[in-house]
């Protein structure tokens, strides 16, 4: 029973999707394609800061204990490597896009797909 309710709502749920889901061409798959890519980059720059602040946490909180203030110690260190890696990585991928003139989300279709197909 639950089982054919959760189909339901699933059908009921993803049905205006469908009939949006129309290919309008590369340059909008591009555009949403970078949206995509910036979302993923701020859950990831997220991700980093708590594992991060959980570090700091465990560290904090296990004073007394030296193997789970040593771990806590390690958990900041990789968060601060994850954090140097994804605004490093940005910034390389910023410099380039500047420097070769990509186009941008945020400018027109008509720009985007002269910029890339020249049509």
């Amino acid at each position: 029973m639950f089982k054919k309710r959760y189909i339901l709502f699933l059908a009921v749920f993803f049905t205006p999707v469908l009939a949006f889901a129309a290919f309008s061409g590369i340059k909008q798959l591009l555009t949403d394609f970078g949206s995509i890519l910036n979302s993923l980059k701020t859950l990831a720059v997220a991700a980093a800061l708590l594992f991060f602040i959980w570090g700091l946490a465990k560290f904090i909180r296990n004073a007394g204990d030296s193997a789970a203030h040593e771990q806590g110690r390690n958990i900041m260190i990789w968060g601060l490597i994850a954090l140097f890696v994804i605004v490093s990585v940005g910034a390389i991928i910023n410099f380039f896009d500047r420097e070769l003139n990509l186009p941008h989300s945020s400018g027109t279709q008509n720009e985007i797909c002269d910029a890339i197909t020249q049509c």
